[in-house]
């Protein structure tokens, strides 16, 4: 139970850091 729930840890800020970098992307595309 206790490793199950830091694994879902794990994948949430996985998901929070794909997001994140997605809208960092999207932010640098323009402003060139």
């Amino acid at each position: 139970m206790a490793q199950y729930s830091r694994m879902g840890m794990e994948i949430g800020f996985f998901v929070i850091y794909l997001q994140v970098k997605n809208i960092l992307v999207k932010y640098t595309l323009l402003l060139r």
